[in-house]
């Protein structure tokens, strides 16, 4: 039986961040476990499937709130609390993201170098802030690196559990691009006793499942507080909740058979009735992302479209405003007949 990572990922909630942060930032080296050729063809599987990556990374960005210490966090920085907000913080992170995997970050003169130094820098200072003005909970400590590990599960969970969702033919290309998270997430200061991208192929598709299960979908069944404010702030530019949630709660029914993991079937059950598709938004939403990601995506000139079109990172920006200003004049135009009918 293939052995996973599982309880090794969640058994640092007592373990600090902090010293790790600071060894990253002293000593910026390659692991030892480095694969010069794969490290640089995970690099060019995320260049062929950018588009891919990104939404994965994106659904992970909602549903990563089901995640309470994570979520917690997130509200402490105080930077996700409107759409306009919510949309810089998560644009600079996917352009950050974007050179870590575009340059070599190994190379000094790089933007992807001097990106990740940046982002470990971040996450340093937002520890230390937490860890002075809150008091710390029972169980666990402020930033523990599991909690760093589901984060760097979200970079790439999805699309590694679900490949076929998310226009993936072979897996096997996943193997390279899995190791280059797995030594970008040494370099952000996850020690490897905690990365969940440790193992082959199956055994990170279990520990990602896993988590999903035993964590996530619970998590989904009963989101924790300001889940809702925060996604809906996301999701103000990023289309309907409901149709990221449900894609991703869809996406896992093969790596279930596949790994035998399976969550709770009331906690599941509850999770698609919380985000189930209501709305015609809802619905079209759903449909696009299928149609999209497991029919036309496999084709060149769409996946060019989608990678250096759509999400060409000005576009982005275009779209976003777009979708938060039609919103906003849709509640205006509702709360004006609103008034106006009480008034009669």
């Amino acid at each position: 039986m293939t052995k996973d990572n599982y309880e090794a990922v969640n058994s640092g909630f007592f373990e600090s961040s902090i010293p790790k942060f600071e060894d990253a930032l002293k000593t910026f080296e390659k692991p030892d476990y480095y694969d010069d050729k794969l490290f640089h063809e995970g690099r060019e599987f995320y260049r062929k499937y950018k588009g891919a990556c990104i939404f994965s990374m994106a659904l992970s960005v909602v549903a990563g709130h089901v995640f309470e210490n994570v979520t917690k966090v997130m509200v402490f920085t105080k930077r996700t609390e409107t759409s306009r907000s919510a949309f810089w913080r998560y644009w600079k992170t996917a352009e950050r993201v974007n050179s870590w995997l575009v340059d070599d970050v190994f190379d000094s003169s790089t933007k992807g170098h001097r990106e990740i130094l940046n982002t470990v820098r971040i996450h340093k200072a937002v520890a230390k802030k937490i860890n002075k003005e809150e008091a710390a909970p029972k169980s666990h400590v402020w930033v523990s690196q599991s909690d760093m590990a589901h984060v760097l599960v979200g970079f790439a969970g999805p699309i590694v559990v679900a490949p076929r969702f998310f226009g993936i033919q072979d897996e096997n290309e996943l193997v390279a691009y899995l190791h280059t998270w797995r030594v970008l997430g040494h370099l952000l200061g996850i020690d490897d006793q905690y990365n969940p991208f440790v193992g082959n192929l199956l055994a990170i598709q279990t520990t990602i499942t896993k988590l999903y299960c035993f964590v996530g979908v619970p998590g989904a069944a009963n989101p924790p507080e300001n889940f809702h404010h925060h996604t809906d702030m996301i999701c103000e530019w990023a289309g309907s909740k409901n149709a990221i949630m449900m894609y991703g709660l869809d996406a896992h029914d093969e790596v279930y058979r596949k790994t035998g993991i399976k969550p709770d079937k009331k906690q599941l059950k509850a999770a698609k009735k919380r985000f189930k598709l209501e709305t015609f938004g809802d619905y079209f939403q759903y449909y696009h992302l299928m149609i999209v990601f497991q029919y036309l995506y496999t084709f060149w000139f769409v996946r060019f479209v989608i990678n250096d079109v759509l999400y060409n990172p000005y576009s982005s920006i275009i779209l976003a405003y777009v979708s938060i200003w039609t919103n906003e004049l849709l509640r205006y135009f509702n709360f004006s007949s609103s008034s106006k009918s009480k008034i009669q």
